[in-house]
C-alpha cells in the first residue's frame, strides 16, 4: 500500500485536506469528487471507520457515474492528470475494500 496508509495522524490529516477540499463541490468536476471521496474512504479505513469507508466508496462510485471525458476535458486534464478515469478509480475502490477485508476478519489493518 502507499504511504498514505501510514500513521493514524496522517489519516487524520487526509481526511481533513480532502473535506476541506469538499466544502466547495460545485467548484470540482465529477471526477474530481470521485476521487476526493476515495481518498475520504482512505482515511477512514485506515481509522478503522468501516460504515463511513462504504459510504465514502459509494459516494466515489455515484460521481465517477457522472463523469463525461468530453465534460470540461481541460479541466479534468489539469486537476487530474494522476487520476485515469474509470481504471484508476476502480483501482482504488479494490484497494479500499481490500484494506476493509482485512480489518474484518483479522481487526488489524
Amino acid at each position: 500500500m502507499p504511504s498514505s496508509w501510514g500513521s493514524r495522524s496522517r489519516a487524520d490529516e487526509g481526511l481533513t485536506l480532502a473535506q476541506r477540499t469538499l466544502v466547495r463541490p460545485d467548484r470540482l468536476t465529477a471526477a474530481g469528487r470521485a476521487l476526493l471521496h476515495t481518498d475520504t474512504g482512505r482515511a477512514l479505513a485506515k481509522m478503522r471507520r468501516v460504515g463511513e469507508t462504504l459510504t465514502a466508496i459509494g459516494t466515489a462510485d455515484e460521481h465517477f457515474t457522472h463523469f463525461t471525458p468530453k465534460q470540461r476535458a481541460a479541466d479534468e486534464l489539469r486537476e487530474l492528470a494522476h487520476y485515469a478515469a474509470a481504471h484508476q478509480h476502480l483501482d482504488e475502490v479494490a484497494h479500499l475494500r481490500h484494506r476493509l477485508a482485512i480489518l474484518v476478519c483479522t481487526g488489524s489493518p
